[in-house]
């Protein structure tokens, strides 16, 4: 029921490179039942990636990822700051 939860992957042309982007949700929770005081943790982690076939060795995939951490997910603030680290990666032709 998270929203964002649905996973997504895209085409991401312009890296000099095969490339798909990724974008998931996930929640852990870890139960303390065995307490004087039962409680729950909750981590909720976004995380953005793009997986590039590498084009000087076309046998590897080459995966950056950006992912975010804490109790309700993600910020705006982290989402402008993966896109911008995403958008970066540039591969460069070889000789």
């Amino acid at each position: 029921n998270l929203p964002g939860a649905d996973k997504v992957v895209n085409p991401a042309p312009g890296h000099g490179a095969t490339c798909v982007r990724y974008h998931a949700r996930s929640l852990l929770s870890v139960n303390y039942a065995n307490t004087s005081q039962p409680y729950t943790d909750v981590m909720v982690t976004d995380e953005d990636s793009l997986d590039c076939i590498d084009p000087s060795y076309p046998n590897y995939l080459v995966r950056f990822i950006f992912s975010q951490r804490s109790p309700k997910g993600g910020t705006d603030e982290g989402t402008r700051e993966a896109d911008a680290f995403i958008q970066s990666i540039q591969f460069d032709a070889r000789d």
